[in-house]
């Protein structure tokens, strides 16, 4: 229905206008129409309003009418049925429309909320900077009462960690914590949740000094928030506690690990959604969600459809220095990862893999030969092995934004900067992982080998590189190593089978660009 009132009665009439008189005279009610309460539910359901427009747009494949009661509706003119359709939406529109503003519209629909109101270190507005984040958690939680759920991105615990070393003072001792591990979709499926929770239990121990009396084993839960697997189990045990503190829930963690899209899961799963421990919810907007650091500027209250404890949303805290506030969102778009394909390389000393133009890891020097490194990371991040002598600045700018990206413009690569960091591993044999070397806003990678092993990892100033146990030791590189090939790299082909027992279909899996 365009603003003059044009209908489209889906091609056979393709220009029936109705003036106003017109339209509130077709404007029949439900027993008119004959549809009963779950038939007007039914229409309520498929009639979405897109918030940033003037369009009411009726979806009559999600109906599900009962055929009795449509027998005058089909008898209808075509002009008087498109006039009960506008009717219908009409009235949707109206109960439903909600005017958001043009930086939450554009990190809905665009990716992009305007680098004004981009919250980071050094923002022109001084409610954007790191330090009016904490300032206003420590003022609407701290002394209240209730239980604080704290969001840990998978992909980034030492990066989504560091921001909350002082915990206890910007939401109050003495205050019960449940860690929830976001992301846990990317996990192999064959993984032992038990040993990720007791691994994640040890690491939010040793990075934040409150938790490590505060924090125990059954406080800690793997969900997913781009899937809905365990919100509302998270969400109810979180309620639940809080009910029995008298308080409410605060939902906190750092900046980008997914906090809003949990509440938007958790609205669904109180508001009839059914919850549950694997709840995939409806697609409605709620609070707004994005992949731009620092997108919720306020503490948002959530309107839950029953009497338990509110629910908060909070501002996700910003290291000042944090790799994701000075990416652009394009080059955002290409590190966040939304699936999980590792790759294996063997490297012998005096090689190299270059993470992107953003970074490389470099190995040394080794006792006892090559060494493999499994790269977790994301699709978007372009992986290139080659010799440590080849890379210089003027090899990065070539490559930069083609066989290397991101960055996708060379420019970037003065602006960004590299910082090296060496990493001393001691091998445990080519069973299981050394130790994994993480790279916060890049991912990840696990060091297998045999002997001592010093890995220079070059990244941009204020991506954290931390050594640490390894997270998934027990992959199988037979499986994941690769091999490169003309600009390519090809995992899994292995040796060729004698003829008449390979596999059609069965090539190796390649990877090229910003593909796997």
């Amino acid at each position: 229905v365009d603003a003059g009132g044009a209908v489209d009665a889906g091609g056979a009439n393709d220009a029936a206008t109705l003036d106003a008189a017109a339209l509130d005279a077709a404007a029949l009610d439900a027993a008119s129409l004959g549809a009963t309460a779950d038939n007007a539910a039914a229409l309520d359901d498929a009639a979405l309003l897109d918030d940033g427009a003037e369009h009411a747009v009726l979806n009559f494949e999600a109906l599900d009418l009962d055929d009795d009661d449509d027998d005058e509706f089909d008898d209808d003119d075509e002009t008087a049925a498109a006039a009960r359709k506008l009717a219908r939406a009409a009235a949707k529109a109206e109960r439903t429309k909600v005017v958001v503003c043009s930086r939450c519209h554009g990190l809905r629909h665009k990716a992009s909320g305007g680098d004004a109101t981009r919250a980071r270190a050094g923002a022109e507005d001084a409610a954007l900077t790191p330090e009016a984040f904490e300032a206003l958690i420590r003022r609407e939680v701290k002394d209240r009462k209730g239980v604080v759920l704290l969001f840990v991105d998978l992909f980034d615990v030492e990066g989504s960690l560091r921001c909350w070393t002082g915990l206890g003072s910007l939401v109050g001792h003495r205050r019960r914590v449940i860690v929830a591990a976001n992301k846990a979709d990317l996990l192999p499926r064959d993984v032992s949740r038990t040993r990720v929770v007791g691994w994640l239990h040890d690491a939010a121990r040793d990075a934040v000094p409150y938790l490590r009396d505060n924090l125990h084993l059954d406080d800690v839960k793997l969900v997913s928030c781009r899937t809905g697997a365990g919100v509302g189990a998270l969400l109810q045990d979180a309620r639940d506690a809080a009910s029995r503190a008298r308080g409410d829930v605060f939902v906190c963690g750092a900046a980008n690990c997914g906090k809003s899209s949990f509440i938007n899961r958790a609205v669904g799963a109180f508001s009839g959604g059914g919850g549950g421990s694997k709840y995939k919810g409806e697609k409605r907007w709620g609070v707004t969600a994005s992949a731009t650091p620092g997108t919720t500027l306020g503490v948002v209250k959530v309107a839950l459809r029953d009497d338990g404890p509110d629910v908060y949303d909070t501002p996700g805290l910003l290291m000042p220095d944090a790799l994701g506030s000075r990416l652009t969102e394009p080059e955002l778009g290409a590190v966040l990862p939304r699936e999980f394909n590792p790759v294996a390389l063997r490297v012998q000393p005096g090689g190299s893999v270059l993470l992107g133009a953003l970074g490389r890891v470099d190995v040394i020097a080794s006792e006892l030969g090559a060494f493999f490194l499994t790269f977790y990371v994301a699709p978007g991040l372009t992986l290139h092995p080659t010799s440590t002598a080849n890379v210089d600045d003027a090899y990065l700018a070539k490559h930069c934004g083609e066989l290397l990206s991101p960055p996708f413009d060379a420019a970037r690569l003065a602006e960004l900067g590299s910082t090296p960091t060496d990493v001393e591993i001691d091998g445990r044999g080519f069973e299981r992982a050394a130790a994994d070397v993480s790279v916060s806003g890049l991912g990840w990678v696990a060091v297998t080998g045999s002997g001592r092993a010093t890995l220079r990892v070059h990244a941009p100033p204020g991506a954290l590189v931390t050594r640490r146990e390894p997270l998934l030791p027990f992959e199988d590189l037979k499986a994941l190593t690769a091999k490169s090939t003309g600009g390519r790299l090809v995992r899994g082909a292995g040796k060729k089978k004698p003829k008449g027992k390979a596999k059609a279909g069965a090539p190796g899996r390649k990877r090229r660009g910003s593909g796997r």
